[in-house]
């Protein structure tokens, strides 16, 4: 299993640094200034970019992960809403457990629905506790 997102986190961490990533609703990424975006956030040392949102009507991640890999070397990591927003392409992916609600789905839910699927991708899961 590969550890290079968590790896840099610990180190982050043991040094006292802060880490910087941005969100990307691909409902909300515009792919035609999309790669003036990338190279701003590469001039402003963004860390990571999580890739999703709870509700995607226009899926578009694997574009928006493409377009990352062409223009910067920021790490794609997935927030997905559901199992359904698993992307392989991604470098990883948060595994969220809502913490702070009482739906047993989304606390455990769509972890043993992304099971298989997590399985067989060569994603880092990065196990992350959600509190709305």
């Amino acid at each position: 299993m590969k550890s290079e997102i968590r790896t840099k986190l610990r180190h982050n961490l043991q040094d006292g640094r802060k880490a910087f990533a941005v969100l990307l609703d691909p409902d909300k990424v515009e792919l035609s200034s999309f790669p003036f975006m990338l190279a701003e956030s590469m001039r402003h040392g963004v860390d990571f970019f999580f890739v999703g949102g709870s509700l995607i009507t226009r899926y578009a991640s694997d574009e928006i992960i493409a377009a990352i890999r062409r223009h910067t070397t920021i790490p794609a990591i997935l927030f997905p809403g559901n199992s359904l927003h698993i992307e392989p392409s991604a470098d990883a992916i948060l595994l969220l457990s809502l913490i702070s609600g009482r739906n047993p789905e989304l606390l455990i839910g769509q972890h043993v629905i992304a099971a298989p699927l997590l399985k067989k991708s060569n994603l880092e899961i990065l196990p992350t506790g959600y509190m709305l």
